[in-house]
Order: structure tokens, then C-alpha cells, then sequence
């Protein structure tokens, strides 16, 4: 029941300014709509891929810290990945391009090396 207690107060949290109206939050807030529309073309599928991102950190579960750390850090380094990629889809500056390349190529290299070390420390969660 304290874990729905927990779940429940930190739902509320995060998503408290998504649905607040713009008048409501603090200056620099977007609300979800509003971060889609202004994102251009890119901005509902970064919210998409922000979306998956949190809710694989919040079903991160684990009594020792070091394993629990490692599975909120997955879809974290995924979340980087996804929004990269997307990046890519819609980016035209070189630059820009390069560093989300590297972003792509290093946290898929994280994520290999923390799944490799579930594995190796009780194995990784099967997805729900």
C-alpha cells in the first residue's frame, strides 16, 4: 500500500504542470500541448519518447541500490537515445547531427555495459 501511496504522490508531482493551464505555471513551463506544438515537427514524438522514459525509470523496483540505479538508468540512456534519433530525423545542422550521433553510439554503449552487469548481479527485470 506505501508503494501505491509513493507511486500515487510522485505521479501527482511529475505531472502536475503537464495538465496545469500555462497562466498557472512558472515562467519557462510548457504544458504538453504546448511543448508538441512548439517542438515543430519533432515535439510530440520528444514527448512520446519522454513519456516511455519516465514511466521505465518509476517501474524501477529493487531492495539494493546499486541494481535499482542500474535499471532507472536504462530507459534513462534509452530516453537519450530515442530523443536523438528523433533529433536526427529532423535536424539539418552538421553539428548538431554529430553530437546526437555520438549521444546514440555512447549511452547504447551504456546500456550494453548495464545490462551486462544485471546480468551478471541476479539478472535483468522481466518487462511488464
Amino acid at each position: 500500500m506505501r508503494n501505491l501511496a509513493a507511486l500515487a504522490l510522485a505521479t501527482t508531482l511529475l505531472a502536475g504542470p503537464v495538465f496545469a493551464h500555462p497562466s498557472a505555471m512558472a515562467p519557462g513551463q510548457m504544458a504538453k500541448g504546448d511543448m508538441a506544438m512548439r517542438g515543430g515537427p519533432a515535439g510530440a514524438e520528444y514527448m512520446q519518447a519522454m513519456t516511455r522514459m519516465q514511466k521505465g525509470m518509476m517501474a524501477a523496483h529493487d531492495p539494493d541500490p546499486g541494481r535499482m540505479w542500474a535499471m532507472m538508468m536504462i530507459p534513462h540512456h534509452q530516453g537519450a537515445v530515442d530523443t536523438a534519433r528523433i533529433t536526427l530525423k529532423y535536424a539539418k545542422d552538421p553539428e548538431i547531427r554529430r553530437i546526437n550521433q555520438n549521444v546514440i553510439d555512447g549511452q547504447s554503449k551504456d546500456i550494453a555495459e548495464l545490462e551486462a552487469w544485471l546480468d551478471h548481479h541476479g539478472g535483468r527485470p522481466s518487462p511488464h
